[in-house]
């Protein structure tokens, strides 16, 4: 009687063990209640709107007036932006330069200096137009223009090079990645441009890719 009653249980649970369970069907998913009013309730409030910018401050355009006298670089940068914060914001605007001078609006503007960059504390939200009168020294190489010595420039601040002679490709490459202005076969007035156009005008003022 007892093994009869046994086996009677055995048999029993073996068949809800094989039993298949439902499954829901795609794209449905049970939730207790609670939690479903919980969602439903977050999904019914109104967006979060945000004040804050993606971006604090930037740059639209820079318009550089610079001219070569011996062994130096000098001029002007006039750059425009807009900030886009609330309150007055540290706008960093050059590196590796010499900032002489500084205006706004035609009255000074004042700069603080860190490392090799140059900042200036702007109001915003609103737009700003600087001017910055600048300088540099150059390096005028009488040799070939390696990659060694443009690496050397370009972790100086160096912003100009030139050589009397070829520069490597390497030198060229790298001259072009860091945006520094890279000049060979220098010979008086006449020379190869190799990167860096953008700060090399002929004599009626016309940019030499332009």
């Amino acid at each position: 009687m007892n093994c009869r009653y046994m086996l009677a249980l055995f048999a029993l649970s073996t068949r809800m063990l094989t039993a298949e369970v439902p499954v829901p069907t795609s794209g449905n998913v049970a939730v207790p209640l609670d939690e479903y009013n919980r969602l439903v309730e977050l999904a019914g409030r109104p967006p979060v709107e945000s004040n804050t910018p993606p971006l604090r401050h930037v740059v639209k355009s820079t318009e550089m007036a610079l001219e070569v006298k011996g062994d130096s670089l000098s001029g002007t940068v006039v750059m425009e932006g807009e900030v886009l914060a609330t309150g007055t914001e540290r706008v960093p605007l050059v590196s590796g330069m010499i900032v002489r001078n500084a205006q706004q609006n035609g009255a000074e503007l004042p700069m603080q200096h860190e490392g090799d960059a140059h900042f200036a504390w702007l109001p915003g939200p609103g737009a700003f137009a600087v001017t910055l009168e600048i300088a540099q020294t150059l390096k005028l190489e009488t040799g070939r223009a390696s990659f060694e010595l443009t690496q050397k420039a370009v972790m100086a601040g160096i912003p100009a090079l030139a050589a009397v002679s070829a520069p490597s490709s390497l030198a060229v490459e790298m001259a072009r990645e860091s945006g520094m202005t890279l000049v060979g076969f220098l010979r008086g007035t006449s020379m190869n441009v190799y990167a860096g156009t953008e700060r090399i005008v002929t004599p009626d003022a016309s940019p030499v890719g332009g």
